[in-house]
């Protein structure tokens, strides 16, 4: 394609670059509390001091998943477990497949396993958590790791996969329309516009969602019995381990982001529970 057909091709290339801009249709559902920039700078340089000072000791692989680190995991579980259901029944109420009481709710459960010897990582698959053995190995400190756990049944309970998945069929239908432009003017684009419109799409709000199921986790986590002020002071330590991610922002919020947003939320639920209400996440109403 040579530099005279892209500039014939400008008004569709701008009118593709606008819907896609406009395709994430499934943004995040809570209205978290906020921050502000000098709180977010204040606490980056705090890990960026921490991750030069006092680096994390490099990971040594393969890790083997064994029988302690079984047993500590499914106790884990067995608390987070049942808060993380009564809340997704509390957010989602009940509908043809979310009857009878909360701990019978097999749609609002999940069930949770280890898998990989190398890498740092815990993923949700919409209907399950899975940890690696490193990842679990690697966080001493029980109430964080319940945080990971929690915040991955967060992402299931909020149906992200699910929402990401709807963003990214829309987006590759409008990329499409970008590909028929050009092959109308006699020009193959091989499909990039959808290819672009998939990716664009699937990596909208990515980091929203990140920081949403850590808003819910921590309700799971306030309803499991934890103390949560525990929680955040994970992400100080992986920027020991990942000094990266104080300042690069991609399908991730920066950690010092996370641990500032994440205490915001401890505060929200500290003063509902003394106020006496329900530890339910805040929802945005339709028209916010």
């Amino acid at each position: 394609m040579n530099l005279a057909t892209l500039r014939s091709m400008k008004p569709y290339i701008v009118a593709i670059a606008t819907l896609l801009t406009l395709t994430a249709c499934t943004p995040p559902t809570t209205a978290r509390p906020s921050f502000t920039e000098a709180e977010l700078a204040a606490e980056r340089d705090i890990e960026t001091d921490l991750a030069m000072e006092n680096p994390f000791p490099p990971l040594v692989e393969p890790v083997y998943a064994n029988k302690k680190m079984k047993e500590r995991l499914q106790r884990i579980v067995n608390r987070v477990a049942p808060a993380a259901t009564k809340l997704c029944y509390a957010i989602h109420g009940p509908h043809a497949n979310r009857s009878g009481e909360p701990e019978e709710n097999t749609s609002c459960s999940y069930t949770v396993f280890i898998e990989g010897r190398y890498g740092f990582d815990a993923w949700a698959t919409g209907t399950s958590v899975g940890i690696s053995a490193p990842m679990i190995a690697s966080i001493p400190d029980d109430t964080q790791l319940a945080m990971v756990i929690a915040h991955e049944f967060a992402h299931n309970i909020m149906e992200h996969r699910k929402r990401k998945s709807e963003n990214a069929i829309i987006g590759r239908v409008i990329g499409t329309v970008g590909d028929v432009a050009l092959a109308s003017q006699r020009v193959n684009s091989n499909g990039v516009f959808g290819k672009v419109g998939d990716l664009h799409a699937t990596l909208s709000y990515s980091p929203e969602y990140e920081q949403e199921a850590d808003y819910v986790g921590l309700y799971i986590l306030a309803r499991a019995g934890y103390r949560i002020e525990h929680a955040p002071s994970f992400w100080r330590a992986l920027s020991r381990f990942a000094s990266d991610s104080l300042y690069i922002r991609t399908t991730h919020p920066t950690n010092p982001e996370r641990f500032v947003a994440m205490n915001k939320a401890i505060a929200e639920i500290r003063a509902k529970q003394r106020a006496k209400q329900p530890l339910i996440p805040n929802i945005r109403t339709p028209e916010a």
